[in-house]
Protein backbone atom coordinates (compact mmCIF):
# COMPACT_ATOMS: atom_id res chain seq x y z
CA UNK A 1 0.00 0.00 0.00
CA UNK A 2 1.42 3.32 -1.00
CA UNK A 3 1.98 5.86 1.75
CA UNK A 4 1.06 9.30 0.54
CA UNK A 5 3.73 11.62 1.88
CA UNK A 6 3.10 14.91 3.61
CA UNK A 7 5.49 16.64 1.26
CA UNK A 8 3.87 16.23 -2.13
CA UNK A 9 5.27 16.98 -5.53
CA UNK A 10 2.52 18.68 -7.42
CA UNK A 11 2.18 19.32 -11.10
CA UNK A 12 -1.32 19.27 -12.50
CA UNK A 13 -3.34 19.70 -15.60
CA UNK A 14 -7.01 18.80 -15.61
CA UNK A 15 -7.80 15.56 -17.44
CA UNK A 16 -4.49 15.78 -19.34
CA UNK A 17 -1.20 16.28 -17.60
CA UNK A 18 1.71 18.20 -19.12
CA UNK A 19 4.30 18.26 -16.37
CA UNK A 20 7.66 19.95 -16.37
CA UNK A 21 10.84 18.02 -15.73
CA UNK A 22 11.46 19.37 -12.22
CA UNK A 23 9.18 19.98 -9.27
CA UNK A 24 9.35 21.97 -6.08
CA UNK A 25 8.14 20.07 -3.01
CA UNK A 26 5.48 21.50 -0.73
CA UNK A 27 6.95 23.03 2.41
CA UNK A 28 6.36 21.68 5.88
CA UNK A 29 3.73 23.96 7.39
CA UNK A 30 2.49 24.62 10.90
CA UNK A 31 -0.84 26.00 12.01
CA UNK A 32 -0.95 29.72 12.89
CA UNK A 33 -0.72 30.63 16.54
CA UNK A 34 -2.58 33.92 16.14
CA UNK A 35 -4.85 34.53 13.16
CA UNK A 36 -5.42 38.12 14.29
CA UNK A 37 -1.91 39.03 13.11
CA UNK A 38 -2.70 38.30 9.47
CA UNK A 39 -1.41 41.08 7.23
CA UNK A 40 -4.39 43.24 6.24
CA UNK A 41 -5.41 43.38 2.60
CA UNK A 42 -5.04 46.85 1.10
CA UNK A 43 -4.86 48.37 -2.34
CA UNK A 44 -1.11 48.76 -1.85
CA UNK A 45 -0.72 45.07 -1.09
CA UNK A 46 -2.60 44.20 -4.27
CA UNK A 47 -0.46 46.48 -6.37
CA UNK A 48 2.66 44.82 -4.92
CA UNK A 49 1.65 41.19 -5.29
CA UNK A 50 3.43 38.18 -3.88
CA UNK A 51 5.44 37.35 -6.98
CA UNK A 52 7.55 39.68 -9.06
CA UNK A 53 6.14 38.07 -12.19
CA UNK A 54 2.57 38.96 -11.23
CA UNK A 55 3.58 42.50 -10.29
CA UNK A 56 5.26 43.00 -13.64
CA UNK A 57 2.28 41.60 -15.51
CA UNK A 58 -0.11 44.01 -13.79
CA UNK A 59 2.19 46.92 -14.57
CA UNK A 60 2.38 45.96 -18.22
CA UNK A 61 -1.41 45.85 -18.48
CA UNK A 62 -2.26 48.89 -16.41
CA UNK A 63 -3.63 50.64 -19.49
CA UNK A 64 -6.10 47.78 -19.97
CA UNK A 65 -7.24 47.04 -16.42
CA UNK A 66 -7.88 49.02 -13.27
CA UNK A 67 -6.60 47.32 -10.15
CA UNK A 68 -9.35 47.54 -7.53
CA UNK A 69 -9.10 48.14 -3.82
CA UNK A 70 -10.18 44.92 -2.12
CA UNK A 71 -11.35 44.61 1.46
CA UNK A 72 -11.91 41.08 2.71
CA UNK A 73 -15.20 40.39 4.47
CA UNK A 74 -15.00 37.14 6.42
CA UNK A 75 -18.04 34.92 6.48
CA UNK A 76 -20.17 34.86 9.62
CA UNK A 77 -19.48 31.19 10.24
CA UNK A 78 -20.56 30.20 13.79
CA UNK A 79 -17.88 27.50 13.95
CA UNK A 80 -15.43 27.16 11.10
CA UNK A 81 -13.73 24.10 12.57
CA UNK A 82 -14.86 20.53 12.11
CA UNK A 83 -15.20 18.51 15.28
CA UNK A 84 -13.47 15.14 15.25
CA UNK A 85 -10.48 13.17 16.41
CA UNK A 86 -7.77 15.08 14.52
CA UNK A 87 -5.67 11.94 14.75
CA UNK A 88 -3.44 11.30 11.78
CA UNK A 89 -4.04 8.18 9.72
CA UNK A 90 -6.93 6.78 11.77
CA UNK A 91 -8.15 3.88 9.68
CA UNK A 92 -11.47 3.38 11.38
CA UNK A 93 -14.78 5.14 11.16
CA UNK A 94 -15.09 7.89 13.78
CA UNK A 95 -18.24 9.76 14.64
CA UNK A 96 -19.45 12.70 16.66
CA UNK A 97 -23.09 12.18 17.53
CA UNK A 98 -25.00 9.71 15.33
CA UNK A 99 -25.41 7.45 18.38
CA UNK A 100 -29.06 6.56 17.82
CA UNK A 101 -29.81 2.94 16.93
CA UNK A 102 -31.35 4.02 13.62
CA UNK A 103 -27.87 4.93 12.29
CA UNK A 104 -26.07 1.71 13.16
CA UNK A 105 -26.76 -0.36 10.06
CA UNK A 106 -25.84 2.52 7.75
CA UNK A 107 -22.67 3.21 9.69
CA UNK A 108 -21.64 -0.44 9.37
CA UNK A 109 -22.22 -0.29 5.61
CA UNK A 110 -20.03 2.79 5.26
CA UNK A 111 -17.30 1.28 7.45
CA UNK A 112 -17.21 -1.89 5.35
CA UNK A 113 -16.93 0.23 2.21
CA UNK A 114 -13.95 2.39 3.17
CA UNK A 115 -11.78 0.46 5.63
CA UNK A 116 -10.23 -1.87 3.00
CA UNK A 117 -8.61 1.19 1.38
CA UNK A 118 -6.49 2.27 4.34
CA UNK A 119 -4.82 5.62 3.66
CA UNK A 120 -5.89 5.63 0.02
CA UNK A 121 -9.19 7.29 0.89
CA UNK A 122 -10.20 9.95 3.39
CA UNK A 123 -13.58 11.55 3.91
CA UNK A 124 -15.60 13.76 6.25
CA UNK A 125 -19.37 14.09 6.48
CA UNK A 126 -20.60 17.07 8.52
CA UNK A 127 -24.24 17.77 9.34
CA UNK A 128 -24.13 21.57 9.43
CA UNK A 129 -27.26 21.97 11.55
CA UNK A 130 -26.52 19.46 14.33
CA UNK A 131 -22.74 19.35 14.14
CA UNK A 132 -22.85 15.55 13.88
CA UNK A 133 -19.96 14.24 11.85
CA UNK A 134 -18.51 11.07 10.44
CA UNK A 135 -14.93 10.70 9.30
CA UNK A 136 -12.37 8.24 8.09
CA UNK A 137 -8.69 9.04 7.66
CA UNK A 138 -9.56 12.73 7.70
CA UNK A 139 -6.04 14.04 8.29
CA UNK A 140 -3.99 12.45 5.51
CA UNK A 141 -2.78 15.13 3.08
CA UNK A 142 -3.41 14.47 -0.62
CA UNK A 143 -2.46 16.46 -3.71
CA UNK A 144 -5.37 18.90 -3.86
CA UNK A 145 -5.75 19.15 -7.63
CA UNK A 146 -8.53 21.53 -8.71
CA UNK A 147 -10.35 21.48 -5.35
CA UNK A 148 -8.43 24.65 -4.49
CA UNK A 149 -10.39 26.62 -7.08
CA UNK A 150 -13.58 26.65 -4.97
CA UNK A 151 -12.13 28.35 -1.85
CA UNK A 152 -9.88 30.48 -4.06
CA UNK A 153 -12.85 31.92 -5.97
CA UNK A 154 -14.74 32.34 -2.69
CA UNK A 155 -11.85 34.41 -1.34
CA UNK A 156 -12.16 36.71 -4.38
CA UNK A 157 -15.94 37.04 -4.07
CA UNK A 158 -15.66 37.89 -0.36
CA UNK A 159 -14.29 41.31 -1.37
CA UNK A 160 -15.80 44.35 -3.03
CA UNK A 161 -14.09 43.48 -6.32
CA UNK A 162 -15.84 44.74 -9.45
CA UNK A 163 -17.10 41.64 -11.28
CA UNK A 164 -17.25 43.63 -14.52
CA UNK A 165 -13.56 44.54 -14.51
CA UNK A 166 -11.68 43.16 -17.52
CA UNK A 167 -8.97 40.51 -17.35
CA UNK A 168 -6.86 39.71 -20.40
CA UNK A 169 -6.11 36.12 -21.38
CA UNK A 170 -2.46 36.61 -22.29
CA UNK A 171 -0.23 33.87 -23.61
CA UNK A 172 1.50 33.42 -20.27
CA UNK A 173 -1.81 32.53 -18.60
CA UNK A 174 -2.60 29.62 -20.93
CA UNK A 175 -2.32 26.30 -19.18
CA UNK A 176 -1.69 24.74 -22.59
CA UNK A 177 -2.23 25.95 -26.18
CA UNK A 178 -5.50 24.01 -26.33
CA UNK A 179 -6.93 25.48 -23.11
CA UNK A 180 -8.21 28.80 -24.42
CA UNK A 181 -10.96 30.25 -22.23
CA UNK A 182 -14.24 29.85 -24.16
CA UNK A 183 -12.10 29.10 -27.23
CA UNK A 184 -11.36 32.80 -27.63
CA UNK A 185 -8.03 33.99 -29.08
CA UNK A 186 -5.09 35.16 -27.01
CA UNK A 187 -5.37 38.77 -25.75
CA UNK A 188 -9.15 38.54 -25.45
CA UNK A 189 -10.50 40.51 -22.47
CA UNK A 190 -13.08 38.83 -20.22
CA UNK A 191 -15.18 40.28 -17.39
CA UNK A 192 -14.00 38.93 -14.05
CA UNK A 193 -17.37 37.25 -13.44
CA UNK A 194 -16.80 35.04 -16.51
CA UNK A 195 -13.28 34.13 -15.45
CA UNK A 196 -14.55 33.17 -11.98
CA UNK A 197 -17.47 31.24 -13.42
CA UNK A 198 -15.46 29.11 -15.82
CA UNK A 199 -12.65 28.57 -13.32
CA UNK A 200 -15.28 26.76 -11.24
CA UNK A 201 -17.85 25.40 -13.66
CA UNK A 202 -15.38 24.16 -16.29
CA UNK A 203 -12.44 23.88 -13.85
CA UNK A 204 -10.47 26.07 -16.26
CA UNK A 205 -6.77 26.05 -15.45
CA UNK A 206 -6.30 29.02 -17.75
CA UNK A 207 -8.96 30.94 -15.83
CA UNK A 208 -7.21 30.06 -12.57
CA UNK A 209 -3.89 31.27 -14.00
CA UNK A 210 -5.53 34.57 -14.99
CA UNK A 211 -6.79 35.07 -11.44
CA UNK A 212 -3.37 34.29 -9.98
CA UNK A 213 -1.70 36.69 -12.40
CA UNK A 214 -3.94 39.65 -11.57
CA UNK A 215 -4.60 39.07 -7.87
CA UNK A 216 -1.94 36.71 -6.54
CA UNK A 217 -2.77 34.38 -3.67
CA UNK A 218 -2.82 36.77 -0.72
CA UNK A 219 -6.63 36.90 -0.43
CA UNK A 220 -6.89 33.13 -0.40
CA UNK A 221 -4.06 32.89 2.15
CA UNK A 222 -5.62 35.55 4.36
CA UNK A 223 -8.94 33.65 4.33
CA UNK A 224 -7.10 30.38 5.00
CA UNK A 225 -5.36 31.74 8.09
CA UNK A 226 -8.66 33.21 9.32
CA UNK A 227 -10.14 29.70 9.23
CA UNK A 228 -7.26 28.30 11.26
CA UNK A 229 -5.83 26.31 8.35
CA UNK A 230 -2.32 25.99 6.94
CA UNK A 231 -3.07 25.02 3.33
CA UNK A 232 -1.63 28.21 1.85
CA UNK A 233 -0.51 28.89 -1.70
CA UNK A 234 2.95 30.02 -2.72
CA UNK A 235 5.09 30.89 -5.70
CA UNK A 236 5.71 27.30 -6.73
CA UNK A 237 2.72 25.39 -5.33
CA UNK A 238 -0.41 26.98 -6.76
CA UNK A 239 -2.49 23.81 -6.23
CA UNK A 240 -1.03 22.72 -2.85
CA UNK A 241 -2.25 19.75 -0.79
CA UNK A 242 -5.23 19.22 1.50
CA UNK A 243 -6.77 16.84 3.97
CA UNK A 244 -10.45 15.93 3.90
CA UNK A 245 -10.87 17.83 7.17
CA UNK A 246 -9.30 20.99 5.74
CA UNK A 247 -11.52 20.90 2.67
CA UNK A 248 -14.57 20.36 4.88
CA UNK A 249 -13.71 23.57 6.74
CA UNK A 250 -13.51 25.44 3.43
CA UNK A 251 -16.80 24.02 2.19
CA UNK A 252 -18.59 24.74 5.45
CA UNK A 253 -17.36 28.31 5.08
CA UNK A 254 -18.66 28.30 1.49
CA UNK A 255 -22.07 27.13 2.74
CA UNK A 256 -22.45 30.11 5.08
CA UNK A 257 -21.14 32.47 2.40
CA UNK A 258 -23.75 31.25 -0.08
CA UNK A 259 -26.64 31.88 2.31
CA UNK A 260 -25.42 35.20 3.68
CA UNK A 261 -23.87 37.10 0.80
CA UNK A 262 -25.07 38.28 -2.61
CA UNK A 263 -21.81 37.17 -4.17
CA UNK A 264 -22.34 33.89 -2.37
CA UNK A 265 -25.39 33.27 -4.53
CA UNK A 266 -23.20 33.78 -7.58
CA UNK A 267 -20.68 31.29 -6.19
CA UNK A 268 -23.44 28.74 -5.58
CA UNK A 269 -24.63 29.13 -9.17
CA UNK A 270 -21.08 28.57 -10.41
CA UNK A 271 -20.71 25.41 -8.32
CA UNK A 272 -24.05 23.86 -9.25
CA UNK A 273 -24.30 21.74 -12.42
CA UNK A 274 -20.59 21.78 -13.34
CA UNK A 275 -19.61 20.66 -16.80
CA UNK A 276 -18.27 17.47 -15.24
CA UNK A 277 -20.99 16.12 -12.95
CA UNK A 278 -20.33 12.38 -12.77
CA UNK A 279 -19.63 11.94 -9.05
CA UNK A 280 -21.67 13.18 -6.04
CA UNK A 281 -24.12 15.09 -8.23
CA UNK A 282 -24.79 11.93 -10.22
CA UNK A 283 -26.18 10.00 -7.23
CA UNK A 284 -27.54 12.58 -4.76
CA UNK A 285 -30.84 13.59 -6.28
CA UNK A 286 -33.52 16.24 -5.65
CA UNK A 287 -31.19 18.51 -3.69
CA UNK A 288 -29.15 21.56 -4.62
CA UNK A 289 -25.46 20.64 -4.64
CA UNK A 290 -22.58 23.12 -4.79
CA UNK A 291 -19.53 21.05 -5.65
CA UNK A 292 -15.98 20.94 -6.93
CA UNK A 293 -13.95 18.00 -8.15
CA UNK A 294 -10.22 17.47 -8.47
CA UNK A 295 -8.54 14.98 -10.79
CA UNK A 296 -4.91 14.01 -11.34
CA UNK A 297 -4.75 10.76 -13.31
CA UNK A 298 -0.97 10.45 -13.26
CA UNK A 299 -1.02 10.52 -9.44
CA UNK A 300 -4.11 8.31 -9.03
CA UNK A 301 -5.93 11.26 -7.43
CA UNK A 302 -9.69 11.78 -7.67
CA UNK A 303 -11.65 14.00 -5.26
CA UNK A 304 -15.11 15.49 -4.88
CA UNK A 305 -16.29 17.93 -2.20
CA UNK A 306 -19.80 19.30 -1.97
CA UNK A 307 -22.26 21.35 0.01
CA UNK A 308 -25.60 19.52 -0.12
CA UNK A 309 -28.51 21.84 0.68
CA UNK A 310 -31.94 20.82 1.96
CA UNK A 311 -33.74 20.31 5.27
CA UNK A 312 -30.51 18.95 6.77
CA UNK A 313 -27.70 20.66 4.85
CA UNK A 314 -24.35 18.95 5.03
CA UNK A 315 -20.83 18.99 3.70
CA UNK A 316 -19.21 15.90 2.26
CA UNK A 317 -15.59 15.77 1.19
CA UNK A 318 -14.14 12.60 -0.32
CA UNK A 319 -10.46 12.43 -1.27
CA UNK A 320 -8.86 9.41 -2.90
CA UNK A 321 -5.45 8.31 -4.04
CA UNK A 322 -6.04 4.67 -4.91
CA UNK A 323 -2.82 3.20 -6.21
CA UNK A 324 -2.96 1.67 -9.67
CA UNK A 325 -6.44 2.99 -10.47
CA UNK A 326 -5.24 5.98 -12.50
CA UNK A 327 -8.04 8.01 -11.06
CA UNK A 328 -10.78 5.48 -11.84
CA UNK A 329 -12.37 5.76 -8.41
CA UNK A 330 -15.66 7.15 -9.67
CA UNK A 331 -17.75 4.22 -8.43
CA UNK A 332 -16.15 4.32 -4.99
CA UNK A 333 -16.89 8.04 -4.62
CA UNK A 334 -20.44 7.67 -5.93
CA UNK A 335 -21.22 4.69 -3.71
CA UNK A 336 -19.84 6.39 -0.61
CA UNK A 337 -21.70 9.64 -1.40
CA UNK A 338 -24.98 7.77 -1.80
CA UNK A 339 -24.53 5.86 1.48
CA UNK A 340 -23.74 9.10 3.32
CA UNK A 341 -26.78 10.80 1.82
CA UNK A 342 -28.88 7.84 3.01
CA UNK A 343 -27.37 8.35 6.48
CA UNK A 344 -28.24 12.03 6.38
CA UNK A 345 -31.81 11.21 5.37
CA UNK A 346 -32.27 9.11 8.52
CA UNK A 347 -32.12 12.18 10.74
Amino acid sequence: MRKIKTAILICIALLTCSCAAEYTPLPELTYPQDTETTTPITSASLETTSTSETSENVEELETDVTVPTLVTEYTNNPSASVEGSKQNNTFELLRTGLADEKYQEQLATISDLVTPYGDQIGFVYLDITSGDSLEYNADTRYPGASLVKAPFVKSMLATNVDLDMQLIMSEDTLNSPSELLLNKPIDTAFPLRDVLKYTIKSSSNTGYNMLLKYFGYQYYNSMTWSLGLNSVLGDTWKYTGFTARQMTVYFKDIYYFTIQNENGQFLKECMMYPNYDALIGAVVKNKDIAQKYGYMPDMDVNHNCSVVYGDRPYVICIMTGVEGQRGNTHELIKTLALEIDNLNNLG
